[in-house]
């Protein structure tokens, strides 16, 4: 089967048209790829700053456990004092 030059012209043309489909289509899949992965990335920092704050609290209360320990032992030896 022999193509003459226009046969082969106009193939590629529609060759060239479904190309171009095509790639529309995959710039429209990675634009909402790219709006999901910007969307994980916002929540994975959320959650970063979540944990974050939860360490840091959960210091500070060990802190004031502390400090609320030692006022009940000095609270007893100064009863016993008293005793």
């Amino acid at each position: 089967m022999e193509y003459n030059d226009k046969e082969i012209i106009s193939d590629l043309e529609e060759d060239n048209k479904l190309l171009a489909s095509k790639i529309e289509i995959y710039k429209e899949e990675i634009a909402s790829l790219r709006e999901k992965l910007e969307y994980a990335q916002k929540i994975v920092i959320l959650y970063e700053n979540i944990m974050e704050n939860g360490r840091k609290e959960n210091r500070e209360l060990a802190e004031r456990v502390k400090e609320l320990e030692k006022e009940i032992k000095l609270k007893k030896v100064k009863t016993k004092k008293i005793e």
